[in-house]
């Protein structure tokens, strides 16, 4: 089976120039194989905890899970019907609540404020409008499947293809199961892609979400919508709303973009909802070298070194039945992760946009699917980074080369390029150290690359699970290397801070020497000067009255010469001992 599995098409760097020949061998591969593995599934599903737990197919009443939360706290809550809910507040709100959850729910309140106006007065635009040419609009993907490829999913016009904002509001609109369905059935798995999410698309979700979703849902929202965030990759159990688990995977990166590709999206009071710096100094260029022959550029011009995240959440009451949904920053990505029609019609086929996969008819579970999402994430993430370090590694040899140069730039990047490594710094340390407890202290991955976490066991019955955790412990690695050489990068800083003190040092001196060399001069001239005044100034033998007066301007002149004497002595010997 391993033999077999091993021939399934992997992903390529680019769409260009590829199709996608394996789509039907997928299709029958996964049919001929899913009685194999569904036995195999159950076999592990009695041994460990999560098949204990989540393994077995538990059924879910569709009147339940059609109905929004929001539905449920009006009914509950609302005594005045004239009173009106803040459903994000109803949504986001905890009990016990927290500070820092305060600061949470105030952000996403912020990021969704306006959106309801938009949704009831939306008036859609010519989709050839120039002015929409670099509108960062939301785009999103609906696709919905069974772990059992043999159950086929009822089609939908809105689903498995690329929608607009108002379009996906539209497909979140309509109930998940078809009021045809028994009463109790096992359920299936959605998945959802956002690309720059706005608050309308924020507020569609938080509409239609489940009560049973709700704790997924509201971590998702609050690590997506944070100004600060932060990594966060987890699988825990959930009872907010009876049994059920939340996997969290929220990963902030840093990448190089422009300002005309930044993210636009702010919070109230024009804050934005992604910092951005501008490395455009990381461009030295000599005063004095002719601009024919100027070296390249490190970076693009107004370039930003600006935050991003990448966050997905998968939620639900059993591997059968659960939510998927990833919130990503695609700004200044130069090809997106959703495919066009065209695209899907040239290519023979659709990738998944959260794992950048073929899709299979048979969805992989919840702990594969993480699995293999999060390695392509980090496979992008670690691009990023290393990118960004040798673009600093680059402008610290072109501060080398062009060291001699005075410029304000040259003070400029010595002010500013340690604050933009040290941010760098600490992204990549953050995530690497993140990914690296998840590895060694949640999944537990032993020597052998099996996970022994207690609820990460049992995945050697998934198709490429176990692969991808391979993969992922590599990412970790390269993480830690660019981490390494980050912190070579700062040494190196710390060498050219030095060597330019020294220089400054040497220049000072050499002024200071000259300073003297002229103070001397003028000195002596003085000297000379009054040697003169002395002279002329001698009374007569017989001027007997004058010879008082002279007497005190001849010491007079022989303090002050004595005086100028001593402070060269004392400069001198000064000098010296800094020197020695």
């Amino acid at each position: 089976m391993a033999s077999t599995i091993e021939r399934v098409p992997q992903k390529a760097n680019s769409r260009k120039g590829r199709s996608f020949p394996g789509f039907d061998y997928l299709g029958r591969f996964t049919s001929a194989t899913y009685e194999l593995v569904v036995t195999a599934a159950s076999d592990w599903a009695d041994k460990y905890e999560w098949g204990k737990r989540f393994g077995h197919r538990v059924r879910i009443r569709v009147s339940e899970e059609n109905r929004p939360f929001i539905d449920v706290f009006r009914e509950t809550y609302e005594d005045d019907e004239d009173e009106e809910t803040n459903e994000v507040v109803a949504f986001m709100l905890r009990y016990p609540s927290s500070p820092r959850w305060e600061d949470r729910l105030t952000q996403v309140s912020e990021f969704c404020q306006g959106a309801d106006f938009v949704i009831v007065n939306f008036i859609p635009d010519d989709p050839n409008n120039p002015r929409l040419k670099d509108a960062q609009e939301p785009r999103a993907w609906i696709f919905d499947c069974h772990l059992n490829p043999q159950i086929p999913v009822p089609p939908n016009p809105l689903h498995d293809r690329l929608l607009t904002n108002m379009e996906f509001h539209e497909a979140l609109k309509q109930e998940r199961f078809s009021k045809d369905s028994e009463q109790e059935i096992i359920g299936n798995t959605r998945r959802i892609y956002i690309s720059n999410p706005n608050g309308v698309s924020i507020l569609s979700l938080l509409r239609r979400t489940p009560a049973s979703q709700v704790e997924g849902f509201r971590k998702l929202f609050a690590n997506y919508l944070s100004q600060s965030p932060v990594p966060e990759l987890s699988l825990r159990e959930t009872d907010w709303w009876g049994l059920g688990f939340v996997i969290e995977c929220n990963l902030p990166y840093l990448a190089i973009s422009t300002h005309d590709r930044s993210d636009t999206r702010t919070l109230s009071q024009d804050k934005n909802l992604r910092a951005r710096d501008d490395i455009d100094f990381l461009n030295l260029k000599s005063s004095t070298t002719p601009r024919d022959q100027q070296q390249r550029s490190c970076v693009p011009d107004n370039a930003v070194l600006h935050v991003a995240v990448f966050s997905l959440m998968i939620t639900g009451r059993s591997e059968q039945h659960s939510t998927t949904v990833c919130l990503d920053d695609e700004f200044f990505d130069q090809e997106s992760r959703l495919m066009s029609d065209e695209e899907i019609e040239s290519l023979a086929g659709r990738e998944d946009p959260i794992t950048l996969q073929p899709e299979f008819k048979r969805a992989r579970s919840p702990r594969a699917y993480l699995l293999v999402a999060l390695e392509g994430q980090l496979e992008r993430i670690v691009d990023h980074h290393a990118n960004a370090q040798d673009q600093l590694k680059y402008s610290i040899e072109l501060y080398n080369t062009i060291s001699e140069d005075r410029s304000p730039a040259m003070d400029q990047w010595i002010k500013r390029f340690p604050l933009i490594l040290n941010k760098l710094v600490h992204f990549n340390s953050r995530l690497g150290e993140k990914v690296n407890h998840f590895l060694t202290d949640d999944a537990m991955v032993g020597s052998d690359g099996i996970p022994y976490g207690p609820l990460w066991q049992g995945l050697q019955a998934e198709p490429g699970a176990i692969k991808s955790l391979r993969a992922i412990r590599r990412y970790c690695g390269l993480l830690r290397d660019i981490n390494a050489g980050l912190e070579h990068l700062r040494e190196a800083y710390e060498d050219v801070r030095r060597k330019r003190k020294n220089d400054f040092a040497a220049e000072q001196q050499t002024r200071d020497r000259t300073i003297e060399q002229v103070t001397v001069a003028a000195f002596g001239l003085a000297i000379m000067n009054l040697i003169a005044q002395v002279y002329t100034g001698k009374p007569g033998k017989d001027d007997e009255s004058s010879r008082p007066a002279y007497i005190t301007m001849v010491v007079s002149f022989g303090a002050i010469c004595i005086s100028g004497i001593l402070w060269f002595v004392f400069r001198y010997r000064s000098r010296r001992d800094r020197a020695g």
